[in-house]
């Protein structure tokens, strides 16, 4: 998980993630993150300019949207799977391991890549 300057309002989530054993990246420069995602057999993200990195050198990307619109703002390029869900905005980081629905979505998409 990735977090910069204007992410401090996600510390109880990324909290919960790094208990799960999801390795926490905290104000790292750009060309460091873009050498980690060149190294990453994948990344998985949210609409965010992150994604594009990803995908721009090459590693398998799964993006996630919710509202806005991918055939719009997806990241491009072949190793690029867009996950498109709508949901509560009052729940966006709610999200607990195990929830049935959209995270089985997301399981099948990485189980996929990564064969």
């Amino acid at each position: 998980m990735v977090l910069g300057e204007a992410d401090q309002h996600l510390g109880p989530f990324a909290a919960g993630v790094k208990e799960l054993g999801i390795r926490l990246l905290e104000n790292v420069s750009l060309q460091r993150l873009a050498a980690l995602l060149d190294e990453s057999k994948l990344y998985v993200g949210n609409d965010s300019g992150v994604s594009h990195l990803a995908a721009a050198v090459g590693a398998p990307t799964v993006a996630i949207f919710g509202p806005t619109r991918p055939e719009v703002w997806a990241p491009q390029g072949p190793e690029v799977r867009v996950i498109k869900s709508q949901w509560d905005e009052s729940a966006n980081l709610l999200w607990s391991p195990g929830a049935s629905g959209f995270d089985e979505d997301v399981k099948a998409v990485i189980e996929s890549v990564l064969g």
